[in-house]
């Protein structure tokens, strides 16, 4: 009996060794075949120490222009033209003593010589107190930049005061290349070409970030206009065509807060994400996407210990990871950039920060922006009244910058995942030899610790070349930042 029970035992374990060994076989023929279909994918560390030196395209492709806060109307009767007045406010204009029947609105829209529809709201007006329309919407054709519309059934009678409150919807600009060159040049005045990239690349470059937006380039269902998504389309093939990496992050995604992940703003971002993934789903481990630029909570604050919007940080992080690997192609291995909350650097953030799960392994790298101190890097323009130091260079100040390098080192150990700096630099107010200070310190410190950098340059406060002639403002400047 006892040696039949130690014969069924050993089968057992013989059975059992057997289907471990192909169970094993298995496991190691299916990795070797995931390793196999993403061998052509540089994997997230490989990027990380790739990356040379990279170039923040900045404010090209990201003008955003909140056309309802600057649209301004004026109120013409009987060729009488009142002053003008602002949307959203009411606003009073006193008549002369005559019979009126020709009451006209004349739209002014400012930067653009652009056609489209205007959408607003006639919210009320009033005729010497009496109330002739209230809450009556209309779509105005516009026309170089101008729209008419003449207000009807307006009696032909002698009055003296008109009250009217007009509230701006929408002005939508008709698809054209006017529209695709009007913005690309609205902050920059210079649209991005091949030579542009050329020129960084033979610098020593090899890296641009585009900062996507858009805010004037959606339909009502949040569709991306075409000739503007063909437009990101020629400038990252530039990056293509040169060989350089290229990072695509959508600047926000309108509606979307940290704070409140509601359905009408998250749904945006997914959708806005599947369509630039799809259009790029072919393209190679040169192309790397990043969800947004510098999401904050509906408050706008820069910094945040809030439990659940870190939170809700990680929840955004998985949802974006799961819709880029599910438009297929390469995007199942594509490089994935995570950006912080704000963008920004401190212990409460990065504590909180959640690997997202993911299909393949090696391709997620998270980036922050690192302007600091921000009296040093910033300038009036950009912050206002600030105390600002023209001095940068001190044991002090040195060890200042050290500690937020220290963090993004700790938070890489932990996570095991590589950090880049998406933007940083220091705005065109300091004295050359503080700058060239700053630059070099910052590029050893960061070389030193394995974090990526990318300078960011807006072509105004922030400048490294003159778009127009390819020419390098300050070349010692540039010397550091492209050394070796």
């Amino acid at each position: 009996m006892k040696k039949k029970v130690s014969i069924i035992i050993l089968f057992i374990l013989v059975f059992t060794i057997i289907i471990f060994f192909f169970i094993s076989k298995k496991q190691i023929t299916v990795n070797k075949q995931m390793l196999m279909e993403e061998n052509h994918m540089e994997s997230a560390w490989d990027f990380n120490q790739n990356l040379n030196i990279g170039w923040n395209l900045g404010m090209s492709l990201s003008a955003s222009i909140n056309y309802p806060e600057i649209i301004t109307y004026n109120i013409i009767v009987n060729n009488q033209k009142s002053e003008e007045f602002k949307s959203k406010e009411t606003n009073v204009f006193l008549i002369e003593n005559e019979i009126c029947d020709n009451f006209k609105i004349e739209f002014n829209i400012p930067y653009s010589n652009l056609d489209g529809i205007l959408y607003w709201t006639l919210y009320e007006l009033l005729i010497d107190n009496n109330v002739i329309y209230c809450n009556k919407s209309y779509e105005t054709e516009v026309n170089n930049g101008k729209a008419f519309i003449e207000v009807e059934n307006i009696e032909k009678i002698i009055y003296h005061e008109i009250e009217i409150k007009i509230n701006i919807k929408k002005f939508y600009e008709y698809n054209t290349k006017d529209k695709v060159n009007f913005y690309e040049t609205f902050w920059c005045e210079t649209k991005t070409d091949k030579e542009l990239i050329q020129a960084l690349k033979n610098k020593g470059f090899n890296a641009i970030r585009i900062s996507f937006d858009v805010y004037n380039h959606l339909s009502n269902e949040g569709t991306i206009d075409s000739l503007w998504l063909d437009r990101l389309k020629e400038i990252v093939d530039y990056c293509m065509e040169t060989d350089v990496y290229c990072l695509i992050d959508i600047v926000e995604t309108y509606g979307l807060f940290a704070d409140n992940l509601n359905n009408e703003g998250f749904n945006r971002f997914i959708f806005l994400w599947v369509q630039v993934a799809t259009l790029f789903k072919d393209y190679d481990d040169r192309l790397l996407f990043s969800p947004f630029n510098e999401l904050r909570n509906s408050c706008g604050d820069w910094t945040i210990s809030n439990g659940i919007v870190l939170e809700n940080m990680n929840y955004l992080y998985q949802v974006f990871v799961d819709t880029i690997r599910s438009t297929g192609g390469n995007n199942k291995w594509r490089n994935l950039i995570l950006t912080t909350y704000a963008a920004s650097v401190n212990n409460d953030i990065l504590n909180s920060f959640k690997i997202p799960n993911d299909s393949t392994f090696n391709h997620l790298l998270v980036e922050c922006h690192v302007y600091h101190p921000v009296n040093f890097t910033f300038n009036e323009i950009n912050l206002g009244n600030t105390d600002f130091v023209y001095e940068w260079g001190s044991k002090k100040d040195k060890s200042s910058l050290n500690d937020i390098f220290n963090m993004i080192s700790k938070f890489m150990k932990r996570t095991k995942l590589p950090v880049i700096i998406g933007e940083f630099g220091v705005a065109d107010r300091n004295s050359i030899s503080e700058m060239n200070e700053y630059y070099k310190y910052y590029r050893k410190q960061t070389k030193k610790k394995n974090i990526g950098i990318l300078v960011f340059d807006d072509s105004h406060d922030f400048v490294i070349i003159d778009r127009k002639t390819k020419e390098f403002l300050n070349k010692d400047i540039v010397n550091v930042l492209t050394s070796g």
